[in-house]
């Protein structure tokens, strides 16, 4: 409410973010929250700490690949492939449903911040602001749309190529 009357702070029409930088920080806190987000899903207590480590992974992921590109499409895709990728192999090994491990690993990915300040620069009418943070988050979000199809594509191709008996298919006779 105070806002509306007051008006937006400086810092916030600016865009100028405080957030947490460090890597290690960012790692850290995308641990604790894609364990407090399995949590909240009842996800199995021994799932947790995969769960956790999910989130942790798509930091890192997003950490590195932010250091070779700057578009996010490329950087936020490759990430949510990989950690698709963590996700169905757990999802195998521990004869658990994916979505324990892939709801929570996705959030440290999911463009807060961008769709934050867009709304902003909307509101303010700093068009510029706007345009900017909407493309990110916009691309980010079809970036990870991107790579869980192609690892759901390649997850179903490689689980019906392990269930095929290959002896069946290549005999001559």
């Amino acid at each position: 409410v105070t806002l509306w009357f007051w008006g937006l702070p400086q810092e916030v029409i600016e865009g100028v973010g405080s957030g947490p930088s460090h890597p290690g920080l960012l790692i850290i806190l995308a641990f604790l929250i894609s364990v407090f987000t399995g949590i909240t899903f009842r996800i199995p207590h021994h799932d947790l700490v995969f769960a956790g480590i999910g989130g942790a992974l798509s930091r890192i992921m997003l950490i590195i690949l932010t250091a070779f590109t700057s578009n996010p499409l490329v950087y936020t895709g490759l990430a949510a492939l990989i950690v698709s990728f963590y996700a169905e192999f757990l999802a195998v090994r521990r004869k658990d449903p994916s979505t324990y491990f892939i709801y929570p690993s996705v959030l440290p990915m999911i463009p807060g911040g961008a769709f934050y300040y867009s709304c902003i620069g909307l509101y303010t009418g700093n068009m510029q602001m706007f345009m900017v943070n909407c493309r990110e988050w916009a691309l980010t979000l079809v970036g990870m749309s991107i790579g869980f199809v192609f690892s759901s594509i390649i997850a179903h191709y490689a689980r019906k190529f392990r269930s095929v008996d290959v002896t069946e298919d290549f005999r001559v006779f």
